[in-house]
């Protein structure tokens, strides 16, 4: 199971507030994130203010619900940098590779689709892709309600800035099928904070 996460807002920080600020979002996004996350699980930032987990056998859509919810909730906390206050929030898509697919990529096309649910429907949220766990489909901004049902479909990236900061290996590349490359910058949970590998 993966679940992609974008910051929305994030290229609004770089613009306004200058790199520093957007590299200490960036820290407290992994923060939260290997917080969230177990051990045997693995989180990737991919580009940009966008990050990817993968939940090793971790398939229950209630489980996976409240973890997203909880991100959505924990990354939108404030951050102050140089006396000035960073607010950034979590659009977030989550597919499970139910239905028998076993290609990586297939998984990461569908997670993506549902990410761009999310932001359709109007950020801060998640959705899952395709059918929604029965407890409801998305966490709403400022918990105002259930959303819909999530909506399979493509819809370009948008084309932001991204601040790029030196990675292990190189970040994915989106073709034009929707398939991915290699990911970028990898951290775990250790139980102290994040762990850049």
């Amino acid at each position: 199971m993966c679940v992609v996460i974008d910051r929305d807002n994030f290229k609004q920080v770089n613009d306004t507030l200058g790199h520093a600020a957007g590299d200490l979002v960036l820290r407290h996004v992994a923060r939260i994130m290997t917080e969230v996350i177990r051990k045997e699980d693995t989180a990737f930032r991919v580009g940009g203010g966008e990050f990817l987990i993968v939940f090793a056998g971790l398939m229950q859509a209630e489980r996976l619900g409240e973890i997203a919810a909880d991100l959505v909730h924990r990354i939108e906390e404030p951050v102050t940098y140089d006396r000035q206050v960073c607010r950034v929030s979590a659009s977030i898509g989550i597919a499970t590779g139910t239905g028998g697919i076993d290609n990586p990529d297939e998984l990461l096309e569908q997670a993506d689709m549902a990410l761009y649910a999310s932001k359709r429907a109007g950020r801060a949220q998640f959705h899952f892709f395709g059918e929604a766990p029965a407890e409801g489909g998305a966490h709403l901004h400022g918990d105002q309600g259930e959303a819909p049902r999530a909506h399979p479909g493509s819809e370009a990236h948008p084309d932001e800035q991204k601040t790029e900061a030196p990675a292990v290996h190189e970040p994915r590349n989106r073709q034009n099928t929707g398939g991915y490359g290699c990911f970028g910058k990898r951290f775990r949970s250790t139980g102290v904070g994040p762990t850049l590998q």
